[in-house]
């Protein structure tokens, strides 16, 4: 008779990016030792090319794909998730992309299904969060969820204090391992550099730029609004957003009443933002709320003095005068004072480039987030029998 592998089931949630899955994509390879079943159900409605990525490369882990109507209600959806848990009889279940406020219906369906080890990561959940977008009954239905997972992954300190503070799981294993990249990757000597002219960029002048999501959290009005005192000093200046969202025509039109609206250029999500990154003389991060960004260490990586806000989780990231700048959010005075800071410090810009590289390879390396990750999934190590 043949042996059962374990199942290893990744679900993948509603709000799963192209990060998302590069991370599973990456994960993979290592896991093999652990001789899983690997299976991946995607619960997004379009199968992204990432996916069609971990397909050709991974031909032996097997992905399904629901495609729920959008109407459709959550007793379908748990009822069609509890139907594959049954079927896969999974030993691990690891949600992605998931929060406590987003995709309840697979942590219910997990619940309910009686899975014994549960792995969650929660990725985007910010301070307040928990607490303020939950009412009561909310809040008592995550405890009763939560109690049952087995770990929960979080990328900061400040995210397990909010689990903690939020919640009473004296069961739950709680832990903290940064998302990371490959510094490797993102190495200046490793770039074909590219010119401004491929970004349809002027040749002439500084350039800032901020990369991320249009939405208000983000804070990319501020950030236009902050560049009103730095064309005062630094009229040659251009400030560059690349993103997508629901907020671009308000940005649009904010950029259009600023002082300067041909130095604001839009461009649309890059496929490789590294060779975009090289070109760039400060890197603004200027989000009033955020989980982690791949962008911002992307950014520190490639050696580029960083400004961000000095919220909780980015203050986990960078070092305050040392690998890059904290403002206070939503501040556009602060956020012009820190940019000119930069421009009028050489010495400083260059210093700050080195160190954020340096914090980069030392605290946020995919390899080190890979490797942490697959420890959580190694059953824990029985005592030794004594004599």
């Amino acid at each position: 008779m043949q042996h059962q592998r374990n199942v290893l089931l990744y679900i993948v949630g509603h709000e799963a990016t192209a990060e998302t899955y590069n991370y599973l994509y990456n994960l993979l390879p290592a896991i093999r030792h652990l001789a899983y079943r690997i299976v991946i159900v995607n619960q997004t409605s379009t199968f992204p090319p990432e996916l069609h990525a971990i397909a050709a490369q991974h031909n032996d882990v097997e992905i399904i794909s629901l495609d729920m109507p959008a109407n459709a209600s959550w007793l379908l959806h748990v009822r069609t998730m509890m139907a594959y848990l049954h079927e896969l009889q999974p030993t691990i279940v690891h949600l992605l992309a998931n929060t406590l406020t987003s995709d309840r219906d697979s942590q219910i369906a997990m619940w309910l299904a009686n899975v014994s080890c549960r792995v969650m990561s929660i990725s985007t959940t910010t301070p307040n969060t928990l607490a303020n977008k939950s009412s009561f009954l909310a809040k008592v239905i995550n405890q009763r969820i939560m109690q049952t997972i087995h770990t929960i992954i979080v990328p900061t300190a400040t995210v397990k204090q909010n689990i903690q503070s939020s919640y009473q799981l004296p069961t739950t294993r709680i832990e903290v391992i940064p998302i990371g990249i490959d510094t490797a990757y993102y190495a200046l000597h490793q770039i074909n550099h590219r010119t401004r002219a491929d970004y349809q960029l002027p040749a002439q002048g500084s350039i800032i730029a901020a990369i991320g999501s249009f939405i208000p959290n983000k804070g990319h009005s501020f950030l236009i609004n902050a560049m009103r005192s730095v064309w005062q000093q630094y009229p040659d200046t251009h400030l560059v957003l690349v993103g997508s969202g629901p907020e671009i025509s308000n940005l649009h039109a904010l950029a259009h009443k600023s002082n300067h609206p041909d130095h604001i250029h839009f461009l649309s999500p890059l496929e490789d933002e590294r060779h975009f990154l090289a070109l760039v003389d400060l890197y603004i991060h200027p989000s009033i709320q955020e989980g982690m960004s791949f962008h911002l260490l992307n950014a520190m990586a490639l050696e580029r003095p960083v400004i961000a806000s000095a919220i909780p989780n980015i203050q986990e990231v960078i070092e305050a005068n040392a690998s890059g700048l904290l403002v206070r959010p939503n501040d556009a005075d602060a956020l012009a004072s820190a940019i000119m800071r930069l421009f009028n410090d050489h010495e400083l810009r260059i210093t700050i480039g080195i160190n954020a590289r340096t914090r980069i390879s030392q605290r946020f390396q995919a390899t080190q987030w890979h490797k942490l990750t697959i420890d959580c999934y190694r059953p824990p190590s029985k005592p030794a029998h004594r004599v």
